[in-house]
Parts: structure tokens; C-alpha cells; sequence
């Protein structure tokens, strides 16, 4: 409530401030998460469900992002109002789940605790990429390209050879290391040469973003229904290989979070906007003036993209200034980021001397960007 209060009201813009209530409101979105799935669990339980903790913690703080960037202004503030308006929900629903015994969630799947903690493990480095991907201001710095990197060379080859060879003795950890890396090799090329035909491009976000999808959707589901035919302790699993997957999936999850602050407390988002005045094609004079004639019709239009990675609003304003200034139109303007649009001004010369300018102002009523179109009409 606390941070609801802070947040709601801007109390602080301290980023140090901000930064330790993010990480309390990730701690209890996940701990409250879990606890509603495991009602008559006790909380030393619950705290050792560290991965299903972070799994809820980082869902959430993603839709946070989300509905930050699509509905409101991208700022830390922003996020953690979200997120603990969401932590209270979650808080309420964990109440009521208390006063019922049932545990609809409880997902017996017959496998070792080992293999469990690894398929979570994927399924968060999974989602920690896409958010690299996908969500601003994380992807403003490129870190994905080394999140990618194990589904990229490793994770889809390795669990599709331990479905066609699920026991412990039918090949080496060395010998599934290789023949994985090859498999996965073989799925990327294959996806991005798919790609490429559709794209006439090759895209390593779009490939990343299909091998993950996959590894989820057919992949993973294809190795439960595999093993799950094999006895525990038949089935192949190697310690290593799960703890090295969990240390990248935990230095991946501190870069996202890295950049995230970085980007916030470094203003490392700001970008520009384009706006072009197009269809202007009289030649001016030496002065710099174009000569015009009374009544004479000129048609032009004003090109504008956001690329300030975020949503942005615009005004507009058609000014003439001479001996006396006057607004001749106004246009509000909402842009998501790299989005454009084009709008038609039409003007009618009037006897006369005069700059007329483009003006951009931006949603604080400050004069962003000018484009001056200098007229000398007889």
C-alpha cells in the first residue's frame, strides 16, 4: 500500500527508491504467485520454489511493461504503480485461496525434481529473451543476442536427442553435447532459410523468436510425453547441464534488469522524430525567399515518425509570422514508436512578407521541432 501511495502520488523520483521498491514488489508478485498455487504450503516451502518464484515474478513484471508502454508513460513510476496494483490482486485472490483445502494448480508430472527445475529454467530464459526482444526499454541495449544463444545452439537439439534417447546409457554427456549443438544448428538454419524465403532477409530476432516458440510448443511437450514412459532413474539428466542452463538464465535475468535501470537512469531512450515538409518544389531566391503571387495555392505535406522508443503526442501548428503572428492550423498527433503519419496542408498566399512555420511541439507545450518556409507574395 505503501508503494502504491509513492507511486500513485509521485512522492519520490529518487531512482534509488524506485529500484528497491521494483525489487520488493518482483519478490512478493512471485512469492504470492506461488503461495496461490500452493495454498496449504508453508512459507519455508514456498521460498524453496525459488524458480517458479522468479517464473511469476518475471510474467508479471512483463505485463507491467506492457500495459506501461501501451497505456501510459514509460517511466519507472509507471511500472511500479502497475505492478503493485497487480501485487494487490494478487494478494486478495491468495487470501481466498487460503479458505479453500482444494489445490485445483496441483500438476503431478512423474519426473525428478531435477528435470522439473531445468524445464522451468528453459521456460524462464525463454521469456527473459523475449522480453530482450521485444519490450522497450530492454531491448534499447542488444543483450538478447547472447540470451538467444542456447536455444540458438543447444536447447532444441539437446531435448529433442533426449527424446529419441531418453536412458542414461546410450550416449555420453560429451557425445549428447555434440550431436545437441549439431541438432540445434541444423533447426536455426533451417528456420532461418524459412524465413529468409518469407522476409528476403535473415532476421536473428524473428529466428530467436520462432525457436523459442517452438521449444515450447512442440519441443518440450514431445520430451515430456517421452520420458514420462521411462523410469526415474533410467532417465537421462546431468547436473551440470542444468546448473549451467539455471547460471545463464540468472546472469541473463540481471543484464534485462541492467539495462532496464540503465536505460531509466540514464535517459539512454531518447531518440528523435522526423518531420519532413514535402511537396514544396518553387526554387527560392538569393534572399531565400520563394517570389509568390496573391490567392496562389501551395499543397504540401508534413511526414512525421516517432523514433523516441516510446508512444509520443504531438500538436502541430501552421504559423505565419510577419509584423503580427497567427496560427493558421492546429493538429493534435498520438504516435507508438516507429509509427508515421502523413498530413496534407493546404495554404493560400496572401499579399505580403512572411515566414511561415511547421512547428512540432511536443505533449509539454514546448516547441520540439520548426520547419520555415520563407514567402515573398506580390
Amino acid at each position: 500500500m505503501i508503494t502504491f501511495i509513492i507511486s500513485f502520488f509521485s512522492i519520490t523520483s529518487d531512482q534509488n527508491i524506485m529500484i528497491g521498491l521494483f525489487s520488493i514488489n518482483f519478490l512478493i508478485i512471485g512469492l504470492v504467485s506461488t503461495f496461490i498455487i500452493y495454498p496449504k504450503t508453508n512459507t519455508k516451502q514456498i521460498i524453496r520454489k525459488i524458480i517458479l518464484i522468479l517464473g511469476f515474478a518475471i510474467i508479471f513484471s512483463l505485463i507491467s511493461a506492457i500495459i506501461t508502454i501501451y497505456f501510459m508513460q514509460l517511466t519507472m513510476t509507471s511500472i511500479l504503480l502497475v505492478m503493485t496494483i497487480i501485487s494487490i490482486i494478487l494478494i486478495l485472490i491468495a487470501v481466498y485461496r487460503t479458505k479453500h483445502d482444494k489445490d485445483i494448480f496441483n500438476i503431478n508430472i512423474d519426473i525428478e525434481n531435477s528435470t522439473k527445475k531445468s524445464l522451468y529454467v528453459i521456460i524462464i530464459l525463454g521469456l527473459v529473451t523475449l522480453v530482450g526482444i521485444l519490450i522497450p526499454p530492454f531491448n534499447i541495449i542488444p543483450v538478447w543476442y547472447g540470451l538467444c544463444a542456447p536455444f540458438v545452439a543447444f536447447i532444441p537439439g539437446y531435448y529433442i536427442l533426449n527424446s529419441l534417447l531418453p536412458k542414461k546409457d546410450e550416449l555420453t554427456l560429451l557425445e549428447r553435447v555434440g550431436i545437441a549443438v549439431f541438432l540445434s544448428l541444423i533447426i536455426t538454419s533451417t528456420i532461418g532459410l524459412i524465413l529468409y524465403g518469407v522476409e528476403s532477409s535473415i532476421n536473428m530476432a524473428h529466428t530467436s523468436i520462432v525457436l523459442i516458440i517452438l521449444t515450447y510448443i512442440i519441443i518440450i511437450p514431445a520430451y515430456l510425453s517421452r520420458v514420462k514412459k521411462v523410469n526415474n532413474n533410467q532417465r537421462y539428466t546431468h547436473p551440470k547441464i542444468n546448473r549451467a542452463l539455471l547460471f545463464i538464465t540468472i546472469i541473463g535475468l540481471l543484464a534485462l534488469i541492467l539495462v532496464g535501470i540503465t536505460i531509466t537512469t540514464e535517459n539512454l531512450t531518447k531518440g528523435n522524430t522526423t518531420f519532413v515538409v514535402e511537396g514544396i518544389n518553387q526554387t527560392a531566391g538569393s534572399d531565400g525567399y520563394i517570389n509568390m503571387t496573391s490567392n496562389e495555392n501551395i499543397t504540401s505535406q508534413v511526414n512525421i515518425t516517432n523514433h523516441e522508443n516510446k508512444k509520443m503526442s504531438y500538436t502541430m501548428k501552421i504559423e505565419v509570422h510577419n509584423e503580427t503572428s497567427k496560427v493558421l492550423s492546429e493538429e493534435k498527433i498520438t504516435l507508438k514508436d516507429e509509427e508515421s503519419k502523413v498530413i496534407p496542408v493546404n495554404l493560400t498566399m496572401t499579399p505580403g512578407r512572411k515566414d511561415i512555420q511547421y512547428v512540432l511541439y511536443t505533449q509539454r507545450g514546448q516547441p520540439y521541432i520548426k520547419r520555415h518556409l520563407y514567402v515573398n507574395v506580390i
